[in-house]
C-alpha cells in the first residue's frame, strides 16, 4: 500500500477535523445573548460552564469571552513525566487520544501569547520530540507484530492508530509476499 502525500495530508486533516468537534468544556468570562456561530446557536452566562466543539471555544477563547483549561495541562513538567514513563516501561503508556493536536495547538499559543520563555518553550519542544520518537519506535515496533492487539491499541492516540494500522497491514502483506 503506498500513500501518496496529498494522502497523508488528507487523512491528517481528517483528524485534526475530528478534534475539532470534540466537545471540550469552557467556563464563560462574559454575558451574551444568543448569538450564531457557524451554524451553532450560543448563549454566554458569566461564570456558567458549557460543553462546546473545540473550533468555537477556540474562537471564543480569542476574542476573551471563554476560558478552557485543558490545553493549560500540557506543560513541560506533564510532558517530562509521560516521556520518563514512556522510556520506563515497555508497553505504550496510556495517553490522550488526541494528545499530538492538543500538543500542536497548546505550542502555537504559547508562541502567539508570548506565555513561557523562549527557553521553557524550547525545553518543552525537545521533550515532545523526544516522547514522540519513544511512542513512534513502540508503534512501528506493534505494526511488526500482528494485527489487533486490542488491550495496546486503546492506548495509541489518533495519529498512531492510523499509523498502526498502515505498518501492520503492509507487514502482513510482506509476510503474504515472503513466506
Amino acid at each position: 500500500m503506498h500513500l501518496t502525500k496529498d494522502e497523508v495530508l488528507k487523512e491528517l486533516e481528517r483528524l485534526q477535523h475530528d478534534f475539532e468537534e470534540k466537545k471540550v468544556e469552557v467556563k464563560c468570562l462574559e454575558s451574551r445573548g444568543e448569538f450564531d456561530i457557524g451554524g451553532k446557536k450560543i448563549k454566554l452566562q458569566k461564570g456558567s460552564v458549557l460543553q462546546i466543539p473545540f473550533w468555537i471555544a477556540y474562537m471564543l477563547h480569542k476574542e476573551g469571552l471563554v476560558e478552557y483549561d485543558f490545553l493549560k495541562k500540557f506543560n513541560l513538567s506533564s510532558v517530562h513525566f509521560l516521556t520518563e514513563k514512556e522510556k520506563t516501561k515497555k508497553a505504550l503508556q496510556p495517553i490522550d487520544p488526541f494528545f499530538y493536536i492538543i500538543a500542536k495547538k497548546t505550542i502555537e499559543e504559547f508562541k502567539e501569547q508570548k506565555t513561557i520563555s523562549f527557553r521553557e518553550l524550547e525545553r518543552l519542544e525537545i521533550e515532545l520530540r523526544e516522547l514522540m520518537t519513544l511512542r513512534l519506535n513502540k508503534v512501528i515496533n506493534m505494526g511488526t507484530k500482528s494485527k489487533n492487539i486490542t488491550s495496546t491499541i486503546r492506548n495509541l492516540t489518533v495519529e498512531e492508530k492510523w499509523l498502526y494500522n498502515i505498518v501492520a497491514d503492509a507487514v502482513e502483506k510482506w509476510k503474504i509476499m515472503v513466506g
